[in-house]
């Protein structure tokens, strides 16, 4: 897990950010949302070292949860099949 920064209209926005592979191409999942640098600076004199050092620290199974939890989430929305209910019941009266 790792401190991404993403630019926005707003200012850069911190995230935690996790990175694994899909089909031999690297991903990012951003985890959660930490907020924007400036107000961040208001609290933390380096907020970015301090938030890093907090992703460091988390555990091995939090990453491994998000990770199982993303990659199923996919294996339900692909298992899925559209069904077009309203052809049966034209199909009735045709």
């Amino acid at each position: 897990m790792f401190v991404k920064q993403n630019k926005s209209h707003k200012g850069i926005l911190l995230t935690y950010t996790i990175g694994y592979r899909e089909n031999g191409k690297v991903k990012h999942k951003n985890v959660k949302t930490i907020g924007y640098l400036e107000d961040l600076k208001k609290k933390y004199d380096d907020p970015i070292a301090h938030f890093t050092k907090l992703a460091k620290n988390k555990s091995k199974n939090e990453i491994d949860e998000l990770v199982i939890k993303n990659l199923n989430s996919k294996l339900m929305d692909s298992n899925t099949t559209p069904i077009n209910i309203g052809y049966f019941v034209l199909k009735k009266y045709l």
